[in-house]
């Protein structure tokens, strides 16, 4: 059984050991959680899993042990003490697509057979033990720098360790240990891969080699995460951290470029299939890539799309649905609804495009007008008006709210659309310009299900 499954697998079994045999007041006992973003993506997701095994590995290091499988046999009732969680339920992970796909194939079983979901009964009862001051359960993060409000601010104290490659909001305790390079990294687990390899090169007497599926996942999230460290994109989508990782990755699995460009069309082959992306539906389509954000003055949801607005707009099922997970955000407090799209050209040229899209209830107008103002004055984005939102009538010049869409229940949504100049620039980049927008105060990242 290849290594890596054996770890998920001792994982699974120390959690269900913790939950069955043990008071629930002795759940946390000498246990790390690695927990990734909300949007539970490829790159959040092997970031995770990297991240365990490097600090299980660090463990077994600082304990003196061999890792011959002796050893192992005779420790197996300690392994491994840092479990790496996926922020969503297993369902709701079908819907990524690409995530599901690729760890599906690199681990040679269905992917949400071997993960550990935020929603499993066990995970949950231990999570609860967070709530609790004296707990001994700690938190390590990954793909994100934050816990956000709600229940789990109170997380915030239990925080240990770090790495991420997205703006650091500075919301983690000063003991923490943090690797947060901001988004001039291009994937997490390119920062993974060099905390891996530094190990492996230091310990290279003792470690065995880096388990290949292991190898794989984290090649895979790199090259969605950079597009392969396309030349013409470096420092917006990828930076030297990204290319060396990604080299490194390349050697120890034996591939050539062809190869990873291989990986990177059979990636975008997926991730660009309209038709399997609408057969998801557009509640999981929406909730595929999701996050939220508060910011001083709002709460905003924020969408990633790799389908055009058009096309959910085109017929009247999908426009329902759209407009109900518009008003249902609204009802929970997210005062504002962003879709991010990418989408590739006409022609099969390679070439994309990105599509900003602003939604809110009628109440939330006079935001949404601000919202409006200050993003086109804007470098990067330019309204636009040439979307069409029924059959019957446009959604009109992007520079005003005059016009509004009107859902089956008669709630009015006013709208405002851009064309996004450079389609490199994603939800990464884009989210600190949001942030400005509303009161230019950092970001919180809400994490919720």
């Amino acid at each position: 059984m290849p290594i890596l499954i054996s770890a998920i697998e001792k994982a699974h079994a120390l959690l269900a050991d913790k939950v069955e045999s043990q008071p629930a007041k002795n759940l946390e006992a000498d246990v790390a959680v690695i927990l990734g973003n909300s949007s539970a993506d490829l790159d959040s997701t092997v970031a995770a899993i990297g991240y365990a095994f490097a600090l299980e590995t660090c463990r077994l290091l600082q304990r003196g042990l061999s890792f011959d499988s002796s050893h192992q046999q005779q420790h197996e009732a300690d392994l491994p003490a840092f479990l790496p969680l996926v922020d969503c339920s297993a369902a709701d992970f079908r819907s990524r697509l690409q995530a599901d796909w690729w760890i599906s194939s690199c681990l040679g079983v269905p992917a949400a057979s071997r993960l550990l979901f935020t929603t499993h009964s066990e995970v949950h009862q231990l999570l609860e033990q967070l709530q609790n001051p004296e707990t001994s359960v700690r938190v390590c993060l990954v793909d994100h720098n934050d816990l956000g409000s709600g229940s789990r601010e109170q997380w915030r104290q239990h925080v240990v360790s770090c790495v991420d490659h997205h703006v650091d909001k500075k919301a983690l305790p000063a003991a923490c240990k943090k690797r947060i390079t901001g988004p001039c990294v291009g994937s997490c687990s390119s920062l993974v891969a060099l905390l891996l390899e530094a190990l492996q090169i230091h310990y290279s007497e003792i470690l065995p080699p880096l388990p290949q599926d292991l190898a794989a996942l984290l090649i895979g999230a790199i090259i969605t995460d950079t597009v392969a460290c396309r030349p013409d994109l470096s420092d917006l989508r990828w930076n030297a951290i990204d290319a060396h990782a990604l080299a490194w990755l390349s050697g120890l699995l034996g591939w050539s470029y062809s190869l990873v460009l291989t990986a990177q069309q059979s990636f975008d082959v997926m991730r660009f299939d309209s038709r399997r992306l609408l057969e998801v539906g557009v509640t999981a389509l929406l909730k595929s890539d999701y996050k939220c954000f508060s910011y001083a003055e709002c709460s905003v949801a924020f969408s990633s799309l790799t389908i055009s607005v058009q096309l959910l707009l085109a017929k009247e099922e999908r426009r329902r649905q759209l407009f109900e997970a518009i008003i249902a955000e609204a009802a929970q407090g997210r005062q504002v609804y962003i879709l991010l799209s990418l989408s590739p050209r006409e022609g099969g040229s390679n070439q994309f495009d990105r599509q900003l899209a602003l939604f809110a209830v009628a109440e939330e107008s006079k935001r949404l007008e601000r919202a409006r103002a200050f993003l086109a004055s804007c470098d990067n984005l330019r309204p636009e008006g040439d979307v069409k939102a029924s059959p019957k009538r446009s959604l009109g010049e992007a520079s005003t709210l005059s016009e509004a869409v009107v859902d089956p229940e008669g709630h009015v949504l006013g709208f405002c659309f851009f064309k996004v100049v450079h389609s490199c620039l994603s939800r990464k980049l884009l989210e600190p310009l949001v942030a400005f927008c509303f009161k230019g105060e950092p970001a919180v990242e809400v994490q919720h299900r």
